[in-house]
């Protein structure tokens, strides 16, 4: 359990938050209400996930509990869509869905982040850029870079927390 005004204090009532934001599909608004984004929802799940992940049993039961359910249903609505215009977003997604593996350990989510990847990698160009708008963006290839690392860390480095 966190202490009040710990180091992660500030998280224990973001998953209720989190879930009143979340569409009962499981997806996010970014700017407009209704928008229903893929770059909000794929950023936000890797984002929680992470942080679920590194303070493990600092989160209250119940907070964890919520939380978990939260991002399995963002985790399904992230597998069924693609982002392909923008590659960041669609390795941000593969990065999320590892995260959402790990924390549940629930295979499904695995095999969708490598689906995901290999969406990403079948848009990489010849000269090892990935195309962001039908062209090349170094601000976004250092995005997508950073995203890769995070689904390698979570996906070929370790193995899942929980089995089932």
């Amino acid at each position: 359990m966190a202490e009040p005004g710990g180091a992660n204090g500030g998280l224990q009532r973001r998953p209720r938050e989190l879930a009143k934001e979340q569409y009962p599909e499981g997806c996010y608004d970014e700017w407009y209400k209704g928008e229903r984004g893929f770059a909000v929802t794929a950023f936000t799940t890797v984002a929680y996930g992470l942080a679920a992940l590194l303070l493990d049993d600092g989160l209250d039961a119940r907070d964890h509990d919520l939380l978990t359910r939260t991002l399995r249903r963002a985790a399904q609505w992230l597998s069924r869509r693609d982002d392909t215009v923008k590659i960041n977003h669609q390795i941000a997604a593969a990065a999320a869905l590892a995260a959402v593996w790990r924390l549940t350990g629930e295979e499904r989510w695995h095999r969708a982040a490598e689906r995901k990847l290999e969406v990403s990698l079948a848009h990489q160009s010849e000269e090892g850029w990935f195309s962001e708008l039908g062209a090349v963006d170094l601000g976004y290839a250092s995005v997508a870079l950073d995203y890769l690392m995070i689904y390698w860390r979570r996906t070929i480095a370790q193995r899942p927390r929980r089995q089932g």
